[in-house]
């Protein structure tokens, strides 16, 4: 972790030199943009690509040259495009992490970038010459919208992107010409960079399409006009109309059709639960022979209800790719039908530091129960009452790790001890720290009482079926110790509202703090918006808001911020060491099993395609995987 942040005061030289190699090579594209070239529709590939396309190579042995042609299907989970689709697309991010090692910094929209060594200045050199999907060119224009008229605007950003305001201060961005933009802070970022590696270096985070979106602003189009737009709409706000066509954030379900990306593929096609992207015929990226990629021309994503579905599609043979949402109980289904359905089964590693936690809410409303919660003791318990080696070779067939949530093997940072802290399976421990709380037993010596006399009785809420039978195992284990425990499954929407209107006891939630670079996230390691949402939503407003949080939060609060303030990586990492030893007393999250793959289906057919990947959010999901180089090695 150390040589990280060094990486990012280099340029880059092997990317450079490949873009420099690209950029004398004669160029290639794919039939149907070709015959679209001849018709007149566009314009040759040549005056498509950039000045210097970045060059992309397999990351398998052996890795071919590919070919063109084929659709993907895929199937996305509730509504909109989902995980896989997104991964797929590849995500264009200013910067980008290695897929040799996720911890060093490579180049993306930005061919180069230089950090003063205070940590207060950033300037960004873009590669000249990208254009978005309908032609039009990517320059600093786009950031600089995205910054003054959508981050800086109160009605459309009332809530600031907290990692842009040091201090609470938003960052001041200069414009130095077109493809060269400098971020002024108040105070050090040292990782600044690394938030550009990730979403949010992304479209709707960093950058916007003004020709696209400034048709909506009042800063653009008179008062009149946008006020008739805004009604024909029927919106009340020019801010309300201006959000509804901003769909590009990497969250969003999906695009309106022909809305302009610099993904690999642009939205073509909705209907009903159908959604199609087509190549991008401005996609500035090649192969190593000049191939603008991808090489595959589309992308079919059919919407279904749930992850039961979803399977059924796959054993079927409907999918050609898959990831998102598929748990390793499934596993030997998938490899039963793979023969059959035309599909591999690749073990996937998920960068889980717990699949999935358990996060208890120390804001509970129930002073009562508040007081349960908030007792690390009873944190302790619950954990120590937990079979994790039962849970892993039931629920992930041996291939899991049972641990508590923390940092990567593979970081310099990481502790076993931390990994196991509380995480043995011992109920008499357990039996004895709930009995130091005075949490007696019931006459029938079934429950436990709670100091006012009521039955000790949780609810554990979960947003994603998959986790259930986790949560089957979790309520023998708590009940077996006296705690009364209910499992509520509920639909996405109600799960988040209950998680922000404070109304839960406990929430089940995927872990992803075993990442290397967890220094990108710090409330990975102290996730006080899942444990303590008043005590969160204080924070981020200021005090205006929510519920002062006691003496000890604040400091643990306040370390987990500095994390993204000090410029000495020494020092950094003393921090960091402090609080991942804070999180293995304190037990804010309950981990189960971690470290976790899933299984990746793939057609069989598919190739390029590597088998050692690290599938996250912070790495672009599927993006890092470099799909935009996988092609069928025959017509589909």
């Amino acid at each position: 972790m150390k040589r990280a942040l060094g990486m990012i005061l280099i340029v880059g030289v092997v990317c450079l030199l490949s873009s420099a190699l690209a950029k004398a090579a004669k160029y290639n594209e794919a039939p149907m943009l070709t015959v679209r070239v001849a018709a007149g529709e566009l314009p040759p590939v040549e005056k498509r690509l950039p000045l210097e396309p970045l060059i992309v190579e397999p990351l398998v042995e052996n890795a071919e040259i590919g070919r063109y042609g084929g659709t993907i299907h895929t199937a996305a989970i509730w509504s909109g495009v989902g995980v896989d689709t997104k991964g797929l697309s590849d995500w264009a991010s200013i910067l980008k992490f290695s897929p040799k090692d996720y911890i060093t910094l490579v180049p993306n929209l930005a061919k180069d970038w230089k950090f003063s060594s205070d940590g207060k200045t950033l300037t960004l050199y873009l590669r000249e010459g990208i254009k978005w999907s309908d032609g039009v060119p990517f320059t600093t224009e786009d950031i600089m919208f995205w910054y003054e008229d959508v981050f800086l605007n109160d009605e459309l950003s009332p809530v600031k992107l907290e990692w842009w305001c040091p201090g609470g201060e938003p960052m001041e961005m200069e414009k130095i010409d077109q493809y060269t933009v400098r971020l002024h802070f108040s105070q050090p970022v040292p990782l600044a960079p690394y938030y550009l590696a990730d979403w949010r270096g992304m479209n709707g985070f960093f950058y916007l399409p003004k020709h696209y979106l400034k048709k909506y602003h009042p800063r653009y189009v008179p008062e009149e006009e946008l006020k008739k737009l805004v009604a024909d709409a029927g919106y009340e706000a020019w801010w309300q109309l201006f959000q509804a066509k901003n769909l590009f954030m990497v969250w969003e379900p999906r695009h309106e059709v022909d809305a302009p990306v610099l993904e690999a593929y642009v939205a073509k096609e909705q209907k009903g639960n159908v959604y199609v992207l087509e190549r991008n015929p401005y996609y500035w990226k090649v192969d190593t022979a000049g191939n603008q990629l991808p090489y595959i021309d589309r992308i079919h994503c059919t919407t279904v209800l749930d992850s039961e579905v979803k399977v059924m599609k796959i054993v079927s043979g409907e999918v050609d790719y898959a990831l998102a949402y598929l748990s390793l109980p499934d596993y030997s289904l998938f490899q039963e039908s793979a023969e059959r359905a035309g599909y591999r089964v690749i073990p996937v590693s998920l960068g889980y530091a717990s699949h999935p936690g358990f996060f208890f809410n120390l804001t509970h409303k129930d002073p009562v129960m508040r007081n349960i919660l908030q007792d690390k003791r009873f944190r302790q318990a619950c954990s120590l009452a937990l079979n994790r080696e039962e849970i892993n070779e039931v629920l992930y067939l041996g291939l899991g790790v049972a641990r508590q949530p923390t940092i990567s093997p593979a970081s310099p940072h990481y502790r076993e001890d931390f990994a196991q802290a509380y995480a043995e399976y011992d109920t008499e421990r357990a039996n004895q720290l709930l009995d130091a709380m005075g949490l007696e037993w019931d006459d029938n010596h079934q429950y436990r009482l709670r100091p006012d006399g009521k039955k000790l009785s949780i609810i554990i809420d979960i947003g994603f079926k998959p986790w259930e039978p986790v949560c089957e195992l979790v309520k023998e284990y708590w009940e077996a110790v006296g705690i009364k425990t209910t499992i509520k499954l509920e639909s996405p929407e109600l799960y988040e509202t209950r998680k922000q209107g404070n109304e839960y006891d406990v929430l089940v939630f995927q872990n992803d703090s075993a990442e290397i670079t967890i220094y990108g996230d710090p409330l990975q390691i102290f996730p006080i918006g899942l444990i303590g949402v008043l005590w969160y939503n204080w924070f981020v407003s200021q005090g205006k808001k929510g519920e002062e949080p006691p003496a000890e939060i604040k400091e643990f609060y306040e370390l987990s911020q500095a994390l993204k303030t000090i410029v000495n990586e020494e020092k950094r990492g003393v921090v960091l060491d402090e609080l991942l030893q804070a999180m293995a007393e304190n037990v804010w999250i309950v981990g189960t099993v971690g470290l976790d793959p899933a299984p990746g289906i793939f057609n069989k057919n598919l190739r390029n395609v590597p088998r050692s990947i690290i599938h996250s959010a912070t790495y672009g999901w599927m993006s890092v995987a470099n799909p935009m180089v996988w092609f069928y090695e025959s017509e589909k």
